[in-house]
């Protein structure tokens, strides 16, 4: 890819679903999981698939999502939700616009949202 992508998920004790949700996003050049205090396998299932682990107090959800993308380490992010999955064909598209940031497609960009950091 021409651009790195991190993909973002905040989560507390999320340990049904992070794993599905991270082998999804794991195309990324960077997953980052941010945790709130979970007390269940969270942060360990995420570790072992290679996530990148930071903690923060729950600051709210728009505040969270925020310093997750503040957290990443590159300029375009993915906010993924712990119990969202990265379809293979939403992976195509979105490394296509990776490789092509100036092309504009109203389809994709109705179906996700890139965060640039500025």
């Amino acid at each position: 890819m021409s651009n790195l992508l991190s993909v973002v998920i905040i989560a507390k004790n999320e340990e049904q679903f992070i794993q599905d949700a991270i082998k999804s996003a794991q195309f990324a050049d960077e997953v980052l999981l941010l945790d709130s205090g979970s007390i269940d396998k969270t942060c360990e299932i995420a570790k072992k698939l290679g996530a990148r682990v930071e903690n923060q107090v729950w600051l709210g959800f728009g505040p969270q999502k925020n310093r997750a993308v503040d957290l990443a380490a590159n300029d375009w992010v993915f906010v993924l939700d712990s119990d969202e999955r990265i379809s293979s064909k939403l992976q195509s598209e979105i490394i296509t616009t990776l490789n092509n940031p100036h092309v504009t497609d109203t389809q994709l960009l109705d179906s996700i949202i890139f965060l640039a950091k500025i």
